[in-house]
């Protein structure tokens, strides 16, 4: 009863405890604001308070460890830990709490400081050097650098805080089903156990409750930090504006720059004079190893060691030396930027040269930008290496020798990575002095003037005109060579069509030419004009011929393998030029195309049917195919006319009527004599062609002439009683009996005799109609 009374008691006191010493701070940590009362102490005092009973707890706790006895070891050693770990969170409390003071101190003052600059100014006195302006568009740049870092520190605090109070709601979950269970336990076998994870909960409830408070604070902190960084902002903006709005660039301050600049390169130079000796020792002492290495046939691994120490020493020196050369080179170029900058600001060059250096600087940014990635990646490589190096040493005895080679390894990674930082800031400091070139120059360049825009245009005209595109045999091609060559040709082009076509209207017909030759002469004259333009337009431009031997090549690779039919076709027209088969004006027949011909191009002809219908045709197809030139030599044709005429007609009248229909037409030559043949017996009809020239200039000429001969001879015949035949039959019936014809009434056909039941026999035995 007396152990059964006591462990209750022991619950009840556990209980007390908590409510005593937690719930207030569970009430403050659930309080997002968490305004201290008019009455209750500062929270540093409170603070200070709860880690003192922290500390006496976690006393008696350590205290009962050692005496034993009592509550479970295990229990106590978990006791022990929660208690330390409050004691952490609270000391943790409490050096936030001091941040969070002297955060709330910078932003008073800062706040004092931005109303006082804009009320009275700047506390220096104006003008202002470069070298302020620098200063403070530098800490404007660093502070605008820092705004993602905050900004990623308020959501991660916000996050943390969030966690904090899902674990102290699963805390006091957990402490009030504890607290469930010891009251509603009666065993007193089970009653201590109950009683001990009670008291674990509370103060797991407890850490818990102390780790919100904490993240409390911490959110706190950094929503300040965000408004005390606002606030540095504003004055730091407000302090550049100020200074650019009266700042000035003296000689002395040139001078003090370019004094520290000379006295970096002294040093730089007196490094990098050092290096061959130093270079070539390690390089000695690389190969006296290396050689000692490959006499050895026990395969020390701690020579094989030193070879690879000493070889990465030799790299390091040669590293040094590219570095030293790089940063000396970089000191060349910032000297010759701050006395672009000078100048600049002294307005002294024009604004030809102003763009000049606007373009360098953009350069020098984008080569710098290359650099600063080649540097971060190599950084990245040293580290892997050092990670590597580490790993291996932390692999062997630390007195082996294997061990003290790698310790010296890691020294020269040490060195390396000193020498990529030397460089990483070398680049950063040349960019942030081109970037502020390019910025003087940008304010120089946005004062423009009509004249000044003017000029800019000639300017850029003039340079791109003098753009160089390529060079052949040490000659330059340029974009003005170009279009002055392509003018050239366009007018050459031009001049050759309107004087070949000149000489065709003008010249060539007094001179007794017809119409083929004039066009053929007028297509090769119009060639040699237009080659003769093409090599003055490059003599002109001083373009030599050799510029075109790649394109010759590509033209013939392009002529073997694509433009098989466009070559085939433009040969054959310089053989249809040249032999002159087909001329303009001929009358041909190719296939089952008539026309007249038009022009004969470099690819193809053009040839008018007799619908009046242009048609294109290939040059190839005239010398691939038969083609009818019906006036080539001369426009005498022969045609012939066909009749057939019934049997049983007067043979000698029909060929005198013949005669007479071809000697009255007007068209029809009387040389040679026109001629009459009886040509067959045919099938139905006596067969005559009469036979005479014409001269023929169109394909309808002919047809016309034909069509007039026909209707005089159909006169002729219709006068003279002789009947033109035309296409007959005899049907001859052989049967076996006479025919029996009846004659049936009218309307009464086949079908109907049929069904009278009229006969219908075999073949031969049918029944005649009337």
């Amino acid at each position: 009863m007396i152990c059964l009374f006591s462990r209750r008691t022991a619950a009840f006191v556990g209980a007390l405890v908590f409510c005593v010493l937690v719930l207030p701070g569970l009430g403050r940590a659930q309080d997002a604001g968490g305004v201290e009362g008019a009455d209750d102490p500062p929270l540093a005092v409170q603070l200070e308070s709860r880690l003192a009973t922290v500390a006496a707890e976690l006393e008696r706790v350590r205290a009962q460890l050692a005496a034993g006895g009592g509550q479970p070891a295990a229990t106590l050693e978990q006791e022990e830990a929660l208690l330390e770990r409050v004691e952490l969170l609270l000391q943790q409390h409490r050096n936030t709490l001091s941040q969070v003071e002297e955060s709330r101190v910078a932003l008073a003052q800062l706040t004092e400081e931005l109303e006082t600059l804009r009320r009275a100014g700047p506390a220096e006195p104006p003008p202002y050097s470069i070298v302020m302006l620098d200063a403070v568009r530098d800490e404007l740049r660093t502070l605008r650098g820092r705004l993602e870092t905050l900004e990623a520190g308020e959501t991660a605090a916000a996050q943390t805080r969030e966690r904090a109070r899902a674990t102290l709601d699963q805390s006091e979950i957990a402490r009030r089903r504890a607290a469930e269970a010891a009251a509603r336990n009666s065993e007193d076998a089970q009653a201590g156990d109950l009683a001990n994870q009670l008291r674990l909960s509370e103060l797991q409830s407890r850490v818990a409750s102390e780790e919100l408070q904490l993240r409390q604070i911490e959110h706190e902190r950094q929503e300040l930090l965000r408004q005390v960084f606002d606030a540095r902002l504003a004055l730091t903006t407000e302090r550049e504006r100020a200074f650019a709005a009266d700042a000035g660039f003296a000689v002395a301050d040139l001078r003090s720059r370019i004094a520290d600049i000379e006295a970096q390169e002294s040093q730089l130079r007196r490094e990098l004079e050092l290096q061959p000796s130093r270079v070539a020792f390690r390089e000695r002492e690389w190969l006296a190893a290396k050689q000692r290495l490959e006499s050895d046939r026990t395969a020390d691994p701690a020579l094989a060691e030193e070879v690879a120490m000493q070889r990465l020493a030799f790299q390091v020196r040669q590293r040094e030396a590219v570095v030293l050369a790089q940063r000396l080179d970089r000191l060349a170029t910032r000297r010759e930027m701050w006395e672009r900058r000078f100048k600049i600001w002294q307005r002294t060059e024009d604004r030809a040269t102003i763009a000049t250096w606007d373009a360098d600087a953009r350069a020098l940014l984008e080569s710098l930008d290359t650099e600063y990635r080649i540097q971060d990646l190599e950084l990245r490589d040293i580290a892997s290496e050092r990670a590597s190096l580490q790993t291996r040493l932390d692999g062997v005895e630390s007195d082996s020798p294997i061990a003290g080679w790698l310790r010296q390894e890691l020294q020269l990674n040490t060195t390396l990575r000193e020498l990529s930082d030397a460089n990483t800031v070398s680049i950063e400091s040349t960019r942030r002095l081109a970037e502020r070139v390019l910025g003087d120059l940008g304010q120089e360049l946005s004062k423009v003037s009509f004249g000044d825009r003017v000029r800019g245009v000639w300017r850029a005209a003039a340079g791109a005109w003098g753009f160089e595109v390529t060079s052949v045999d040490d000659r330059s091609i340029t974009v003005g060579k170009i279009v002055i060559g392509l003018v050239l040709l366009l007018v050459g082009f031009s001049l050759s069509r309107l004087i070949s076509n000149w000489l065709a209207r003008r010249v060539f017909p007094r001179l007794g030419l017809n119409e083929g030759a004039s066009a053929a002469i007028r297509s090769i004259l119009f060639y040699l004009l237009l080659i003769s333009f093409v090599f003055l337009a490059l003599r002109t431009v001083n373009i030599p011929l050799t510029a075109f031997a790649i394109l010759g090549g590509a033209i013939a690779i392009g002529v073997g393998f694509g433009s098989q039919a466009i070559m085939n076709n433009f040969m054959s027209g310089l053989i249809l030029i040249a032999e002159r088969p087909i001329r303009v004006g001929d009358l041909i027949q190719l296939g089952d195309l008539y026309g007249t011909v038009q022009l004969i191009g470099a690819r193809s002809t053009r040839v008018l049917t007799g619908a009046n219908v242009e048609i294109v045709v290939p040059n190839s197809a005239f010398l691939e195919s038969n083609v009818i030139n019906w006036t080539l030599s001369e426009s005498r044709v022969r045609i012939h006319v066909s009749v057939g005429v019934a049997y049983g007609s007067p043979t000698r009248d029909v060929a005198k009527l013949l005669r007479v229909a071809v000697d009255e037409h007007g068209r029809v030559l009387k040389t040679p004599e026109p001629i009459v043949l009886f040509t067959e017996f045919g099938d139905n009809s006596l067969n005559f062609e009469v036979h005479f020239w014409i001269k023929m200039r169109k394909m309808m000429d002919r047809r016309k002439i034909e069509s007039d001969i026909r209707h005089r001879i159909d006169s002729l015949f219709d006068e003279a009683g002789i009947v033109i035949a035309f296409p007959q039959r005899d049907v001859h019936l052989d049967s076996v009996r006479p025919l029996e014809v009846r004659v049936l009434p009218a309307g009464t056909g086949i079908g109907g005799a049929m069904a009278a039941g009229g006969p219908v026999g075999p073949a031969g035995d049918g029944e005649a109609r009337g």
